[in-house]
């Protein structure tokens, strides 16, 4: 066997020799001396050596008794104290290390090279100090004592059993020191695998419940009061007043901290301004100062004689939602903002009516290509930049519930995943009461379908293959499917995957839906040039008629956007909501008092709330010097339906008698004579006799 070499010593010893250091380990004179000697040494020459190695080795552990310290990876030490420090890697080092050695001693085969190699690792061992590093507890002594090729038994073998006794009650006398003060020894920590349920496919097999589909146990109820409501009233019990007061305080305060500190704005001006930019949705110009041209033919009087241009601009500068101020330390909502209005209006969506059987959950984008970093990019949607929100809503398109996308959420590992997640949380208020929840594959996974399954919350949804391992082995290939053919698969659990080929394949996963019942849908043959009737699975049926809520949202929101551009980003996303407000608000009126369309609605909205704003907007300039009845002779004007929230308001209302030639007819429904005089408020012709009744609801 070859001499241990300085860099082997010094891995064992753990220190450097010093290349004028007088001692040596290697090669030396009495090695020579040595060799000479080797014939005549016997067996129980070496069985000596191995006593005299155990009893250095013993010496040196005694020794260390009291100054081991145990650290693990945090640099976390257990007592007792001491200077030695015992690493589990240099604990690796060392005993492989030192199995190499006896594994050498063997293969070689050489009592002289083993008696060697033996007594110097002993004259080594006795050399170190307590500031070395070794580990007691992994040390192989038995290995070391005891070579595996020796194989007669000597009469010495006794005391080398004995040696090594002494030597395991030492350790444990260590181990028990350690257990009396309450320190365990580092130990590698464990990973601990989950057990996943392993899923078993039958192929071929349709899903249970093909006959009978589990029961909707919800209750539909509206929580606004639809009866004889306008427009109006009904966006004002989702857009409520406490947010219009929220808004107020927040950008009086805003202008005040910016220097503005003669800056007011009451409630009514504000209502003017949202109702100006909900104008602005539907009567396009090109730059919104032409709103309010000088210019006969282009000036809109709708929107220029209810606000000046200036006092607009001056809102939309110092228009806000969040207090500046109060803004938090560590800011882990990146929407905060304007996270108040989102609260707001995601409890009044809540409450206003109850959640459909059938709800679908998808992702919609608020277009948006100024600078901010929770800005997404889909390549897939018709606007392509933009904020990423998740979507719960019904079939009629009623946004339910919602919830913005603020990018990975960082130390929030989940079996469900972070998108497996945002379903768990979007579906808080729909649990036990079996809904149809509809999907696409971007949400789709067996573990998420399992735990809304537990939920009593049925799902379907297209799907992925690669998400489910080993799926294609229960499955029809491609090439044998024709066109309105399908493929079905089961498991144990109950969740049907089924594979049908239209133009191309088409895989949907569920907990209720399968192949059966069947029927036909017209399909456009290239290879005919014409329609033709193909077969269809139950469950694409079912997808295609409730999945397109959060669809039609968006189309709706895309009839009459907010187009102006702005640099602040939480000016987008607000004025988004407002649309989304005024969609759910026409849907509970249409569904509920009258048919009406999306435009006529929100052209209600609009002259409701800049007649009520009227009476309250301050005139710029000095008072006219002109009386009442010259500026009637100047302009005459026509009478206009007064909107009922000014009529029945009991605020305002007497009677004016006018300078008119000739009388107009009473506007009271149960009066038929000609009046000259107007209620004063209404500008509408009453009799006196006739006021209270004519504003009597």
């Amino acid at each position: 066997m070859d001499k241990l070499k300085n860099d082997e010593i010094e891995m064992f010893l753990d220190f450097e020799i010093p290349n004028d250091s007088e001692a040596s380990f290697c090669s030396s004179d009495d090695d020579d001396i040595d060799a000479d000697n080797s014939k005549t040494i016997n067996d129980h020459q070496v069985e000596n050596s191995q006593e005299l190695l155990v009893e250095n080795i013993s010496d040196f552990l005694g020794d260390m008794d009291s100054d081991i310290r145990f650290t693990d990876n945090n640099n976390k030490s257990y007592e007792p104290d001491g200077d030695i420090i015992i690493d589990e890697k240099d604990v690796y080092d060392f005993d492989t290390f030192f199995k190499n050695i006896l594994l050498q001693t063997q293969i070689d085969n050489n009592r002289q090279t083993i008696t060697e190699s033996i007594v110097d690792l002993g004259q080594s061992t006795s050399t170190q100090t307590s500031n070395q590093i070794l580990n007691p507890i992994s040390l192989p002594l038995e290995a070391s004592i005891s070579p595996t090729n020796n194989k007669k038994k000597t009469s010495s073998s006794s005391n080398t059993v004995s040696k090594t006794n002494l030597q395991k009650s030492r350790l444990s006398n260590t181990s028990a020191l350690l257990k009396s003060k309450n320190k365990k020894p580092y130990t590698l920590p464990k990973n601990v695998k989950k057990n996943i349920k392993q899923t078993k496919w039958f192929s071929g097999r349709d899903n249970k419940h093909i006959n009978s589909t589990p029961t909707f146990t919800g209750n539909k109820s509206i929580n606004v009061n639809v009866k004889g409501a306008t427009p109006y009233s009904v966006f004002i019990q989702l857009f409520t007043e406490p947010l219009f007061e929220l808004i107020r305080t927040e950008t009086i305060k805003y202008a005040v901290q910016h220097g503005k500190d003669n800056f007011n704005l009451s409630m009514k001006e504000l209502k003017v301004f949202f109702g100006i930019n909900i104008a602005m949705t539907y009567i396009k110009y090109p730059n919104v100062r032409m709103y309010w041209s000088s210019q006969e033919g282009l000036r809109m009087n709708l929107i220029a004689d209810a606000m000046t241009c200036n006092r607009f601009a001056e809102i939309k500068r110092f228009i806000h939602f969040a207090d500046n101020y109060e803004k938090p330390q560590e800011v882990n909502d990146k929407y905060w903002k304007i996270r108040p209005v989102i609260d707001i209006l995601h409890n009044s969506f809540h409450s206003a009516i109850s959640t459909s059987h059938h709800i679908a959950i998808d992702e919609m984008m608020v277009p948006f290509k100024g600078r901010s970093s929770m800005k997404q990019y889909l390549k897939s949607k018709p606007k392509k930049w933009g904020f990423k929100i998740w979507v719960q809503a019904g079939t009629n398109g009623y946004v339910h519930c919602f919830e913005l996308y603020q990018g990975a959420l960082k130390n929030n590992k989940s079996l469900f995943g972070p998108i497996g997640e945002t379903v768990l949380r979007l579906c808080h208020s729909i649990e036990g009461k079996n809904h149809k929840l509809f999907m696409d594959n971007l949400f789709t996974t067996v573990p998420l379908l399992r735990k809304l399954k537990s939920l009593n919350i049925d799902v379907l949804g297209t799907l992925r293959l690669n998400r489910v391992t080993g799926i294609e082995n229960y499955l029809v290939k491609d090439k044998l499917l024709n066109r309105g053919n399908c493929s079905i698969a089961t498991s144990d659990d109950n969740l049907t995957i089924v594979r049908w080929k239209d133009t191309k394949l088409v895989h949907t996963i569920s907990t209720y839906a399968g192949a059966h019942p069947e029927d036909t849908t017209s399909r456009y043959d290239r290879k005919e040039k014409k329609r033709i009737e193909v077969t269809r699975p139950f469950s694409i049926r079912e997808y295609n008629k409730f999945m397109g809520g959060v669809d039609l949202m968006d189309r709706m929101i895309a009839h009459y956007p907010h187009g102006f551009k702005n640099k602040k980003w939480y000016l987008r996303i607000f004025f988004h909501f407002l649309n989304i407000s005024i969609v759910n608000s026409w849907i509970i009126y249409k569904e509920n008092c009258q048919d009406i369309s999306l435009l006529e609605f929100k052209a209600s909205i609009v002259w409701t709330i800049l007649q009520i704003g009227k009476y309250d907007t301050p005139k710029r300039g000095r008072p006219s010097l002109s009386s009442e009845s010259d500026l009637q002779k100047k302009k005459r004007k026509n009478v206009s339906i007064v909107v009922p929230e000014i009529k029945y308001d009991n605020k305002g209302h007497y009677p004016s008698k006018t300078t008119k030639s000739q009388a107009s007819k009473c506007q009271n429904v149960k009066c038929t004579s000609r009046t000259r005089y107007i209620c004063k408020k209404c500008s509408t012709p009453v009799c006196p006799e006739c006021m209270e009744d004519f504003h009597t609801e």
